[in-house]
């Protein structure tokens, strides 16, 4: 391999000066990597509360939704946990928000004397400005200052990617400046920051794609999680939704006698709370009122389109007019206390006829008492305050239109479309529910139920022995009985607590107030020590100790099918699925038309690549780039480093402090120009 002759001698007139300021040679780096990871840490923190406000929303909606339709309190306890819990992240929220916003307020107003400083210098462009801020020594000095300014600056800018980028470009470069400095005062400064910033330039951009990678893999599996949640409650909610379809449908089969009849009600009932502010539940109820009263089914679907116009959409003032219709109804009697229940659930029929045929309502009132107001009267004051000029005409379609109205209509929408759930599963889960009742029913469940008294009076048995040990420890110290669970050993420890124990009794006959507080510790202490020894001789007896050797029996063998069977293996390499990132949508299938993609997902590795992180990594080499095998790469990991570059036969002259940028552009030009001609390759 030719050898390049390049041989610079700098007569450096700041020689003095700058070998001062590089005794000053501790790398401030760890500044900016702190100030990074804290950010990030901030950033992730605030990014993953976000999600979590996000979800914790949606499911105080739900919980809300919930209430609503059953007003029930456990229902209305749940929603105001979750709302509590919603309030707590956001608490939590604008808290991490604040302080990462006084973070960078207070980077910024240590920064100004920089800013300033920077402004009224001379170089121009980022090479330049890192070399002369370096050789200066004034890196040395400002440290992680400097770093956590600029990159505070850059990430408000243009966003945090951005901030990365130069938070990493500036502490490389100053690194890079103080090891040049160290190696050849002012040429190497200058060449040391401007390599270290491309360095640090390429590491930020590593960081950012690793930000930005963590983020793609918590959205795909929080997108994955919230679509398997969503299939699992849609299949609730469809069963839930076609259970209830059913029970209506057999309720009102009982009630006219016919299946197909049944159905059809069912199906106008689904049609009109599809339309209307009414649940399916509640016109339901009312038109089985109804009919409980002696109406057919067509009659009362009817009379359920009148009662539901003069509620004004009010279910439960529905549900009350229905009741009080259906009793005059089935009695043929109109009576003032059945008009009183109707008149405050909000409809007076009595107003209704005086206005309509001039009638007073006294003497309406008058013609109640004695009984000649008919049935019929109230049923045509009910159809002509909601037939077109009526009052109450189309109420229940204007507040269908309403807010409320429209989202109750919608939710009874998509709790059709999600019956569709309920009616495969249900019908097929019924075919499992009937065999399990045939086999667990006859002599399967006679011989289970045996499985399961002997399993019960082997665990009573083992707590009747806890309960034995503990009962004659006590009994042997308190008492001096017998026993008949412990050993010779075991009984001496007893013996000797009984003569403890009645040594400090008579001791407390006698005692003052001081002493009798001394001895109840003592007592408490002896009657812990009992406890202690009675569980530990129960711990250590046969039949537990069996019973242990059974349990990790089963343990082994349950191992020992996992290994088998592969279970683990399954779920573990979904585990590992979870896990992957960008990288894998971008390894598989790689085309000409991928390529732009590829660019602006990936970008060039202009600067290398210290390693490559996992196997299939896709990246872009261009002409002239080199790739090397594992072994290769460990074999240069293990030299003393690539061909050595002699510098001889020019003399350069530093004259002045601009000198020093113009020197390290010149030397970068010829080493360049020499590695494009083949000459030097390491």
């Amino acid at each position: 391999m030719p050898d390049t002759s390049i041989v610079v001698t700098a007569q450096d007139n700041y020689s003095s000066s700058v070998k001062k300021m590089s005794k000053v040679t501790k790398a401030f780096d760890k500044d900016a990597e702190h100030m990074e990871q804290v950010l990030k840490n901030l950033s992730k923190q605030k990014a993953s509360i976000n999600l979590d406000v996000k979800k914790a929303k949606a499911e105080l909606n739900a919980l809300q939704k919930q209430f609503a339709k059953t007003g029930s309190e456990a229902d209305e306890l749940e929603v105001q946990m979750q709302q509590t819990k919603v309030d707590n992240l956001v608490r939590n929220l604008n808290l991490v928000s604040k302080t990462a916003r006084n973070a960078e307020k207070h980077m910024q107003t240590l920064g100004d004397g920089i800013v300033k400083a920077h402004n009224k210098g001379e170089a121009s462009g980022f090479n330049k400005m890192v070399g002369a801020f370096a050789a200066s020594g004034l890196g040395q000095m400002a440290g992680g200052f400097a770093v956590d300014f600029g990159s505070s600056f850059m990430a408000s800018y243009g966003g945090s990617d951005a901030g990365n980028l130069f938070s990493s470009g500036l502490s490389s470069a100053s690194s890079g400046a103080a090891i040049g400095t160290m190696l050849a005062p002012g040429i190497g400064t200058a060449v040391g920051a401007a390599a270290g910033g491309i360095i640090g330039i390429a590491q930020g951009a590593l960081k950012n794609y690793e930000n930005k990678d963590e983020f793609f893999k918590q959205s795909y599996n929080e997108a994955y999680e919230q679509g398997r949640q969503s299939t699992s409650a849609g299949i609730a909610s469809g069963s839930d939704y076609q259970s209830r379809m059913e029970q209506y449908s057999t309720s009102f089969r009982v009630m006219t006698g016919s299946q197909a009849e049944a159905g059809e009600i069912v199906k106008s009932i689904v049609g009109v709370a599809a339309t209307t502010p009414f649940a399916q539940e509640d016109l339901v109820g009312t038109t089985q009122t109804l009919m409980k009263y002696g109406m057919d089914a067509d009659a009362a679907i009817g009379k359920m389109g009148m009662l539901g116009d003069i509620s004004l959409g009010d279910a439960n003032n529905m549900q009350r007019m229905a009741d009080a219709f259906g009793k005059m109804s089935s009695s043929g009697k109109v009576t003032l206390e059945r008009i009183n229940q109707m008149t405050e659930a909000g409809f007076n029929p009595l107003t209704e006829i005086s206005e309509t045929t001039g009638e007073s309502v006294e003497n309406l009132y008058d013609r109640i008492s004695k009984g000649k107001l008919t049935l019929d009267e109230i049923t045509a004051s009910m159809e002509r305050a909601t037939s077109e000029g009526g009052m109450y005409f189309q109420s229940m379609q204007l507040q269908s239109e309403t807010f409320k109205g429209l989202k109750s209509t919608f939710e009874d929408t998509m709790a059709i479309i999600e019956g569709g759930y309920g009616e495969g599963y249900n019908k097929t889960r019924k075919e499992g529910y009937t065999d399990n009742i045939e086999a667990w029913g006859g002599t399967l469940g006679d011989a289970y139920s045996i499985m399961k008294q002997n399993i019960g009076q082997g665990q009573a048995y083992m707590d009747n022995l806890a309960d034995q040990y503990s009962r004659e420890a006590y009994a042997a110290v308190l008492t001096n009985s017998d026993t008949t669970l412990y050993d010779k050993k075991g009984q001496q420890q007893l013996a000797e607590w009984q003569q403890e124990y009645l040594r400090l009794n008579a001791q407390l006959r006698t005692a003052d107030e001081t002493e009798k507080a001394d001895i109840s510790q003592q007592l408490g202490a002896l009657d812990e020590q009992i406890q202690t020894f009675a569980t530990s001789n129960y711990e250590s007896s046969e039949q537990n100790t069996k019973l242990i050797e059974t349990e990790n029996s089963l343990i082994e063998a349950t191992k020992n099918l996992e290994m088998e069977f592969g279970n683990f293996e399954v779920e573990y390499h979904q585990g590992q699925t979870t896990t992957e990132g960008m990288a894998s949508t971008d390894a598989k299938d790689i085309d000409a038309s991928d390529m732009e993609d590829l660019r602006t997902r990936w970008g060039p590795n202009a600067w290398g690549l210290n390693s490559v992180p996992y196997d299939d990594y896709p990246a872009l080499l261009h002409q002239g780039e080199r790739v090397l095998t594992a072994s290769q790469a460990r074999e240069a990991d293990r030299s003393t480093g690539g061909d050595p570059v002699v510098l001889s036969g020019n003399t350069f002259y530093v004259r002045e402090e601009a000198d020093i940028q113009k020197v390290a552009n010149a030397l970068a030009d010829l080493i360049n120009l020499a590695r494009m001609g083949g000459v030097y390759n390491s």
